[in-house]
């Protein structure tokens, strides 16, 4: 019998990392090689892992513990990767989208060895299904392909899922329960709503588990599991308002359908669901081995990814933001599911046609998916307007000081994906001097702050930091409405005063303005150009792109 043979087990780990290393150089000629362009997430990712490795080469500790701590709607462990990954290679998109890649083989080479924890009846063949299933996802080859948080977020997840499993067999092992916060801390660093999860579909657990009487919750494995996790939220959320504004981060403006509560919202999710299966026949088998799975509802391992499919699937049908990449925690529960279930099946037949069926069945399943992956999986091409950033390039190193103005209306290319291309490819931005990864708002009322406390070390060590993107020199980047609510958003009163506050009209020589060519949406030129005019610019040129306008203005000195 193949189940509970080490060696076995060994031999299919071979197989599935085998299979990974296809499934990788797949996703890496067709979607990372080609080096196609970042769309907005990508790009705004990718400036914060610059920013983080320039902390690390410049030994800039203050520097890399600021950016990391006010990164709070995209927490800073995938920046982290990316940084470390710009430390020892290139500085491109090909180089940031090839961590998401390895990150995506170690979870489904780490989704194989959970699913091994999870049962004793065929373990090494539910184990290989779910971990086979993982790599043919395209929605999960998808974010491979990506610089985005859901493939790190889905990386701790398993972790947890693992760590979860291995208490189940230990229940009495503080250690092991320790290092169960540790993963679900890691998860929020990750994906902030993972670990958000992961916690409450835990303490759901737990209350099943003691069926429902919670003073028998007051355990020492509770402490343990909980210790990790309050200290390391207790120094994250030190600074009062940063509760405030991960609130918002959670429950943001709608998004994904105009209207959430209709038919059309409330469907949202369950047609997504078969989106992300690839094919009818496939959510099918989901589906029915989401429903098999409440058979086998005493098995703790099994009640823990029930109750958070189901967590999440209820979460996204009242949340008023639909997003298909919302479900991707579902995913490996589910492929874990299908693994266990159709282990079960093997187990239940000794000979005959009970004994080939469900063998025939899963190797028909695993073919199936692989064949479906390599006809349906693409890489998404998307295209910016190289015309704009080279002419904008060539203006910025032909002037000493230059403050491009733009905003959230640019689609083509976006604020984040043109201060990519102007930092890393045409190197005549630096990123400290970027819109986008830099608040300058908040940055300037931090300055004000430590300046007031009269310790002179704190200030010396603080102060340069928060000064970064003061400097007039060089290209500087101003995006209208990002981040939102700034005041230079708020109007041309709002933006004068801003720029006289924060560089001085002597700083403001050079400026060049890029709206959409129709003059229209929240922030047209017609909005900028009486600020601009206040502080003795005019207009001296301008140029329309692809979908751009570009004006210059310039003092009259």
């Amino acid at each position: 019998m193949i189940h509970g043979s080490k060696k076995w087990r060994f031999q299919f780990l071979i197989v599935v990392c085998c299979f990974a290393a296809l499934i990788g150089w797949r996703i890496y000629t067709m979607a990372i090689a080609p080096d196609g362009a970042p769309h907005w997430d990508e790009a705004a990712h990718t400036l914060r892992g610059i920013l983080i490795s320039e902390d690390i080469q410049q030994r800039d500790w203050p520097g890399f513990f600021y950016d990391s701590y006010r990164q709070v709607y995209w927490p800073p462990l995938q920046s982290w990767f990316v940084g470390a990954a710009f430390l020892i290679g290139p500085v491109s998109m090909v180089a940031a989208r090839v961590v998401s890649l390895v990150v995506f083989l170690l979870a489904a080479i780490l989704l194989y060895i959970t699913g091994i924890n999870m049962t004793r009846q065929y373990r090494e063949v539910a184990a290989a299904i779910a971990a086979i299933l993982f790599l043919t996802n395209t929605e999960m080859a998808a974010h491979a392909a990506e610089v985005m948080l859901e493939i790190y977020g889905i990386l701790f997840l398993i972790v947890t899922f693992l760590l979860y499993f291995i208490t189940t067999k230990y229940p009495h092992e503080s250690k092991v329960y320790f290092l169960l916060g540790l993963s679900v801390a890691a998860a929020y660093f990750a994906k902030a709503n993972y670990g958000i999860l992961l916690f409450m579909v835990i303490l759901i657990g737990a209350v099943m588990d003691v069926r429902f009487r919670v003073r028998k919750l007051l355990t020492r494995e509770m402490f343990f599991f909980l210790l990790p996790i309050t200290v390391i939220f207790a120094i994250w959320f030190v600074y009062p308002p940063k509760i405030t504004s991960t609130w918002q981060a959670l429950v943001n403006v709608p998004f994904g359908v105009q209207e959430p509560y209709t038919a059309a919202g409330l469907l949202f999710y369950p047609r997504a669901l078969v989106s992300m299966a690839g094919a009818g026949w496939m959510f099918a088998v989901w589906l029915a081995a989401f429903v098999a799975a409440f058979w086998y509802w005493r098995d703790r391992n099994v009640r823990f990814l029930l109750i958070l499919i189901t967590l999440q699937f209820l979460l996204g049908q009242i949340h008023h933001t639909k997003v298909v990449r919302h479900l991707l925690p579902i995913l490996p529960a589910i492929f874990l599911l299908i693994g266990y279930v159709l282990a079960q099946w093997w187990a239940s037949g000794k000979r005959g046609v009970k004994f080939w069926l469900p063998r025939a069945a899963s190797v028909g399943l695993l073919v199936a998916a692989t064949l479906a992956f390599a006809q349906t999986y693409e890489a998404d091409a998307r295209q910016t307007d190289h015309a704009l950033i080279a002419y904008l390039s060539e203006v910025a190193r032909t002037q000493d000081s230059l403050l491009l103005i733009g905003s959230m209306d640019l689609v083509q290319p976006s604020p984040p994906v043109l201060d990519w291309n102007l930092t890393a490819k045409e190197k005549v931005l630096d990123i400290s001097h970027s819109g986008v990864t830099m608040h300058y708002e908040q940055d300037r009322a931090a300055q004000d702050l430590f300046k007031k406390i009269p310790v002179l070390a704190l200030q010396n060590t603080i102060l340069p930091v928060l000064q970064r993107a003061d400097s007039t020199l060089g290209l500087r980047t101003l995006y209208l409405g990002l981040p939102a609510g700034t005041r230079y958003s708020t109007g041309p009163a709002g933006l004068e005063s801003f720029l006289r506050e924060q560089w001085g009209v002597e700083g403001v020589k050079s400026v060049v303005v890029l709206s959409r060519k129709d003059d229209a949406g929240r922030f047209p030129e017609s909005a900028i150009k009486p600020a601009l005019e206040n502080l003795g610019l005019q207009q001296v040129e301008s140029q329309s792109f692809s979908q751009t306008k570009v004006t210059v203005y310039q003092t009259g000195e």
